[in-house]
């Protein structure tokens, strides 16, 4: 889970170098948010503002879920900018928000009680013997 979502980060601030082509920053934002879903990424915007040689995709997140927990990135306002020479510059912003929910098994949550008496019976054993002394 945790070599996933470094993954994932690492691709996104990877994509944020000036693309190589002549291409727009619809282009880009299509062809970068299409990759990740076919990763198994779910993309979230509140909106994406078109504005030709500049569109923001607002509120970007990225979702991802397996069996052993749940992944929310929360980047914020992503912006995509045609430059003077046929590339678009992507920039994030300078902080992310990471959210990782892990899922607890009904066996692991049962494994972890008997750790936890354990430390307890182990914790109150010297006051016993303690008592015992005296």
């Amino acid at each position: 889970m945790i070599r996933t979502t470094q993954a994932t980060a690492l691709a996104l601030i990877l994509s944020a170098t000036p693309s190589l082509a002549e291409v727009t920053p619809q282009e880009v934002w299509d062809h970068m948010s299409g990759y990740y879903q076919n990763m198994g990424l779910n993309l979230q915007t509140s909106a994406v503002d078109d504005e030709g040689d500049k569109l923001t995709a607002r509120g970007l997140k990225m979702l991802q879920s397996d069996p052993s927990g749940d992944t929310e990135i929360d980047f914020g306002d992503v912006v995509f900018t045609k430059q003077g020479d046929g590339t678009v510059q992507v920039d994030l912003p300078d902080e992310a928000r990471i959210v990782v929910t892990p899922k607890v098994s009904q066996a692991t949550d049962e494994a972890m009680d008997d750790v936890e008496q354990d430390a307890d019976a182990a914790e109150s054993e010297p006051a016993e013997a303690d008592a015992a002394e005296a």
